[in-house]
């Protein structure tokens, strides 16, 4: 069982960094003024990736 668990924390944070790295693209077009994105999006995002890295943090 802690085999798996080892795997399922990296799985979990491989998809935290992914998130991340997504959310830094958007905030970057969003710098750059580019049509279709805002701030509202950034906004869900940015609630989206918060509450993933609470869910890790509490149950690893």
């Amino acid at each position: 069982m802690l085999k798996n668990l080892d795997t399922i924390h990296k799985d979990l944070f491989k998809d935290l960094e992914k998130s991340v790295v997504e959310h830094e693209k958007l905030l970057s077009r969003i710098d750059k003024g580019k049509n279709g994105v805002s701030d509202a999006t950034s906004r869900e995002q940015h609630h989206y990736i918060l509450l993933k890295m609470e869910t890790l943090t509490t149950n690893f």
